[in-house]
């Protein structure tokens, strides 16, 4: 019983995870999950054509709003 519990606390919560994700513009949601395949920043630079100032910029922005929905709600 406790497995079950368990795996629906995982599904839940990886729920909860892609509908933050769907909150993001579709630049910040690139940029977050480049960045979980292990991208580094200057590689999803490279890849969306943009410059690093921007990358970061759009990480952080993610970072806030990921945040703010997934552990201030």
């Amino acid at each position: 019983d406790r497995l079950v519990y368990e795996m629906k606390d995982q599904v839940i919560a990886r729920l909860d995870v892609e509908a933050a994700l769907g909150t993001l513009t579709a630049k910040q949601r690139a940029c977050v999950l480049l960045a979980a395949e292990g991208y580094t920043y200057r590689e999803i630079a490279q890849q969306l054509g943009v410059s690093l100032a921007t990358i970061q910029g759009h990480l952080a922005a993610a970072q806030k709003r990921l945040r703010s929905i997934l552990f201030e709600a």
